[in-house]
């Protein structure tokens, strides 16, 4: 029987990826869509001239792709795993294998729009 060594790999971007969006996601909706009702912000940041503002960092760039990759492959591998769960078990590998390409693809598109589109 040939060890399963793929399955680490995978397992420390599902564990990344929870770890990432349980400590962003609620900070990101906090400051995004509540900073400036509850007075933490001074000016609206979905504002178009604030979005732009902020969006031409490469730091937030960043922020983005992380944030966007961290849930792809988190929710990849857990709906992987649902499935599993549900009884399907002759399609296991090719459904994981087309679950991390759509995450692969789903950080690529972010990574493509963050730093090389409009």
């Amino acid at each position: 029987m040939v060890p399963d060594r793929t399955s680490a790999l995978f397992w420390s971007l599902f564990a990344g990826g929870a770890f990432v969006v349980a400590l962003l996601l609620p900070v990101h909706i906090l400051l995004f869509h509540f900073g400036s009702t509850l007075g933490i912000l001074e000016e609206d940041p979905l504002a178009y001239d604030a979005l732009i503002t902020w969006l031409a960092s490469p730091l937030v760039k960043l922020y983005i792709i992380i944030l966007i990759g961290g849930s792809l492959f988190h929710g990849a591998h857990r709906f992987k795993y649902v499935l599993f769960d549900w009884g399907m078990t002759r399609a296991y590998r090719s459904v994981g294998l087309l679950l991390y390409a759509i995450a692969i693809l789903g950080t690529l598109a972010a990574l493509y729009v963050a730093f090389l589109g409009p």
